[in-house]
């Protein structure tokens, strides 16, 4: 029963990882399309204060 189990939890476990991280790149898309322009515009001021 104990072998049985912790193969159930492995299982269990790589799936909520599988899923979070399907929805955390999803996340990640949506706010890179809504700011990346503003991170354009962050990148050129950063260049300008580097010189």
């Amino acid at each position: 029963m104990e072998s049985s189990s912790i193969e159930l939890t492995v299982i269990v476990s790589s799936a909520i990882i599988f899923f979070s991280s399907i929805i955390f790149t999803i996340l990640i898309l949506i706010l890179h399309k809504k700011k990346t322009q503003k991170l354009l515009d962050y990148r050129k001021n950063v260049k300008l204060f580097n010189i």
